[in-house]
């Protein structure tokens, strides 16, 4: 019966797309191009505690010897995750919190110096986005900062900074979130006329959540997905998230009952369950493309950009092979479709470099499968 609820999912997804307002991207064609190859910037000035954003923290985290170093690999861009509440003042959300510009215009600065454009996005913690969610005043608040954030940030060349929404907002009905985000779009391009948007979908911004969006009345908006399918392999040993990822390790891409059965032994009895269902999903290039077809129509028939703001695996519980199989098949997915992509991440659980103490090891091999 799996199948014919896969199959019913799909024609719900696909119908969605049948009553949509296209919209013809009038995004700049360079601005595009520097939108295709990307990299994520995590753990820098979002997903700390606020007690590690010292100045220290945020100057020498990342510097211009990393952004040279993504310029000369072929990224031409970086995602600048960004907690609001370095900046955001909710007693005063028109005005932005000063104290920590100077250092993002450095980093900004030192990025475009290097050669790379920037999408630069709201990247909130979970408490904040919970009370996001469930306070419609917060949601009024941040909306007339981003209108004060981007009349800030449009002194700044539109050609290499871009600026995204939201990450993952949160709201669960994609009504709701069609009208709120439609106010921030609005708010940012009072702000900043000339700059290119990024859109996202409701709650966890997946691709199924992206196409119940309508295009809106603005032209110079790109639309962003993020995807990690199937979570079991792309998050197998993560303690964050569903409990089921925590005992799964060494699981293979692509992936079989036979693939999976040849490594249960190392896989904890608890978690065996969720390793064999992951086997018979029989996840490869060609199941992804099918999860993601009812996207590629949704994207055909509103004429908009699209791109994939995050896609990646977490690396400890992973053979090397599967994740670089798994990349390399999103990533020339992607590029087959005509999207552009931003892979997660750059240096943490993610990355295309590790990380011990203070030295950072580039990965040359999940390079050589992103180019």
């Amino acid at each position: 019966m799996k199948w014919l609820k896969r199959m019913l999912m799909g024609a719900v997804l696909l119908n969605a797309c049948d009553n949509l307002n296209p919209i013809e991207s009038q995004v700049p064609s360079a601005r595009w191009q520097k939108m295709q190859k990307g990299i994520n910037l995590s753990h820098w000035f979002a997903q700390n505690p606020s007690s590690q954003y010292t100045a220290t923290q945020l100057e020498n985290t990342y510097t211009s010897t990393d952004f040279n170093l993504l310029k000369n690999l072929g990224f031409r861009h970086v995602r600048f995750p960004i907690d609001p509440l370095l900046f955001f003042n909710e007693s005063q959300p028109d005005i932005v919190n000063p104290a920590n510009l100077p250092i993002l215009n450095r980093k900004l600065n030192q990025i475009e110096t290097a050669g790379l454009a920037v999408v630069l996005e709201l990247h909130s913690t979970t408490a904040f986005t919970k009370r996001f969610v469930e306070t419609p005043a917060l949601q009024d608040k941040m909306v007339r900062f981003w209108k004060a954030f981007a009349t800030y940030l449009s002194n700044r060349n539109p050609e290499n900074l871009f600026l995204e929404v939201m990450n993952e907002p949160g709201i669960k009905s994609a009504s709701d979130w069609q009208d709120l985000q439609g106010r921030f779009l609005k708010a940012m391009r009072e702000g900043a006329p000339n700059h290119t948007f990024i859109a996202v979908g409701f709650s966890w911004s997946g691709s199924r959540e992206l196409i119940q969006l309508q295009p809106y009345d603005d032209a110079n908006v790109v639309y962003a997905f993020h995807f990690y399918q199937s979570m079991f392999f792309t998050h197998q040993g993560a303690n964050w998230g569903d409990a089921r990822w925590i005992g799964l390790k060494n699981l293979p891409y692509p992936s079989s009952p036979k693939a999976v059965a040849d490594r249960l032994n190392n896989i904890p009895l608890a978690a065996r369950a969720t390793a064999i269902s992951y086997g018979e999903a029989e996840w490869n290039k060609a199941k992804i493309k099918d999860y993601l077809n009812p996207l590629f129509k949704w994207q055909q028939q509103t004429k908009v950009k699209v791109i994939c703001g995050e896609f990646g695996v977490y690396r400890p519980n992973v053979l090397p092979q599967d994740r670089l199989n798994w990349i390399r098949d999103m990533r020339t997915l992607m590029e087959e479709q005509g999207m552009g992509w931003t892979m997660w991440d750059y240096a943490k659980g993610f990355g295309i470099s590790t990380e011990s103490g203070n030295t950072r090891t580039l990965d040359m091999q999940t390079v050589q499968a992103l180019f």
